[in-house]
């Protein structure tokens, strides 16, 4: 991963859950998710401090979602 902003050129970055209280979250591909209990987990992102600029997501738990 570049580990620098590619929009302000800080080297200053800072990791967060994508949400407050109630978490964003990658979940299961499948029909209905309301009423089944799918595969889920928290989705982060690493960010700039300096201009704010998304530099990536990722799955918190990856391995939940291998069969």
């Amino acid at each position: 991963m570049n580990n620098k902003c590619k929009n302000c050129g800080s080297t200053n970055f800072k990791e967060g859950k994508v949400g407050f209280g109630y978490h964003a979250y990658v979940c299961e591909n499948i029909s209905s998710t309301i009423f089944k209990s799918g595969v889920r987990s928290k989705l982060l992102t690493t960010f700039c401090l300096e201009c704010g600029e998304v530099q990536s997501f990722k799955v918190e738990e990856p391995q939940l979602f291998k069969k």
